[in-house]
């Protein structure tokens, strides 16, 4: 699934996972590909994401978080 950070500017992270943990305000939760859609409220912490080629993660302050099909949107102040 492809997973996008962008602040307001420009997009500051992008990759393709096969899964993502992402620190809501109300607890990390996993997302894998065909996830039921669901839009959250992120709190300061890693998006880290997973995949044959292995871990990466980036750092955020705040934001909110569209999941679709197979698609994780993140919209951040970074």
């Amino acid at each position: 699934m492809k997973v996008v950070v962008s602040n307001p500017a420009r997009v500051l992270f992008e990759k393709d996972a096969d899964k993502v943990f992402l620190p809501l305000k109300s607890g990390e939760v996993s997302v894998l590909p065909g996830h039921t859609p669901m839009v959250g409220v992120l709190k300061e912490g890693d998006i880290r994401c997973f995949s044959a080629e292995g871990e990466d993660s980036i750092h955020i302050s705040k934001g909110i978080v569209m999941v679709k099909a197979d698609k994780v949107e993140v919209l951040s102040r970074h």
